[in-house]
């Protein structure tokens, strides 16, 4: 358990791009405790939440939390259902809030790599609430982009400024119009190093492997040798013509690392994506999601939203097995059969 002393300590050590919005008197007590769940320590708003003195829908509103406030999450309790798929709330220091609306995150800041390091290139992933690009390392930039906890890019290189801070640079994705994006610029303590064994496949050996995806209560289950090894909550694709998930026999046919998603009209403009495992050759994949917590619902335009953890084990477990050091590879490349995909 962290102490309140230590999560304010945290707090105000991670400035240079990440600032946090806490405010309640508890804070002030030395001998109050974080209690972590079993996940997660903080809780990040993903567009607007209310503090509620009880989890219900009728109990006293205590307060009106704004996007990208962070609260800690002291625990979690089954509550009213503000829709239909969901009794989780989580108990804050001063009441409840209702799951769908925070990430759960945690800060967890990081010591950089040597430089030399960086130089190789690897993939990262942002262990904070979330934080400010720069694309300018000069005292007087602006912040660029915000990026979120659990968002994965790679590292291509690694600067430090005038006033002593260490910046990685970082490859934004894919755009289609000018390929990749490297003038992108983060503290380097809020990424976390990911290696090659943090992505190394998880049972290599066993080639019989199925995926059964339930597009009626929007639950994934994978199967090895008919066995079932692991059941995920997803949410799939808004129930129109062009956004929902296709339904029928399908196969892995790619991966990527990561990806910046966003549509022709910008709806959505979704920089690292992390491990997104695709289905059809026209875009369709499971993927982690920071911009909701809200499983069993239609949400996504087509893909398979499921939590930041399950995308990155179903990218190590299906097949084709990807390599570490590129961030596209298909079952051509692999000269190989993808994963069975099955969505009734």
């Amino acid at each position: 358990m962290a102490s309140r002393r230590t999560f304010l300590k945290l707090s105000m050590l991670v400035g240079g791009g990440l600032s946090f919005n806490i405010t309640n008197k508890a804070l002030a007590s030395e001998e109050a405790e974080i209690l972590k769940t079993s996940a997660h320590s903080q809780g990040r708003v993903i567009t607007s939440a209310t503090i509620y003195d009880a989890p219900k829908r009728n109990a006293k509103r205590l307060k009106t939390l704004t996007r990208d406030t962070v609260i800690p999450i002291i625990g979690e309790t089954q509550g009213e259902r503000l829709s239909p798929t969901s009794d989780l709330w989580y108990r804050t220091d001063n009441g409840y809030v209702y799951s769908t609306g925070v990430q759960p995150v945690d800060t967890e800041l990081q010591t950089p790599v040597a430089p030399e390091i960086a130089a190789e290139r690897f993939w990262a992933e942002v262990c904070v609430p979330f934080t400010d690009t720069r694309q300018s390392l000069q005292a007087n930039a602006r912040p660029f982009r915000r990026i979120y906890h659990g968002c994965v890019f790679r590292v291509v290189g690694l600067t430090q400024d005038k006033q002593g801070i260490w910046w990685y640079r970082l490859e934004d994705g894919f755009n289609g119009n000018n390929g990749f994006i490297y003038n992108l610029h983060v503290n380097a303590t809020h990424m976390r190093r990911i290696t090659a064994e943090d992505l190394s496949p998880l049972s290599p050996e066993i080639e019989d492997k199925r995926i059964q995806v339930n597009l009626k209560t929007n639950i994934i289950t994978a199967y090895e040798n008919g066995n079932l090894v692991n059941t995920v909550r997803c949410s799939s694709g808004i129930l129109k013509r062009d956004l929902a998930t296709p339904r029928g026999e399908m196969s892995i046919l790619y991966k990527m690392h990561t990806s910046h998603m966003r549509d022709r009209t910008r709806t959505y403009d979704l920089p690292g994506v992390a491990f997104p495992t695709y289905f059809t050759w026209w875009g369709h994949a499971i993927h982690c999601t920071y911009w909701h917590n809200d499983w069993g619902t239609y949400r996504s335009h087509g893909c398979l939203n499921v939590p930041n953890e399950a995308a990155r084990w179903f990218w190590r477990w299906t097949l084709p097995n990807a390599p570490y050091d590129t961030n596209f590879y298909s079952v051509t490349l692999a000269k190989t059969t993808g994963t069975k995909v099955s969505l009734i």
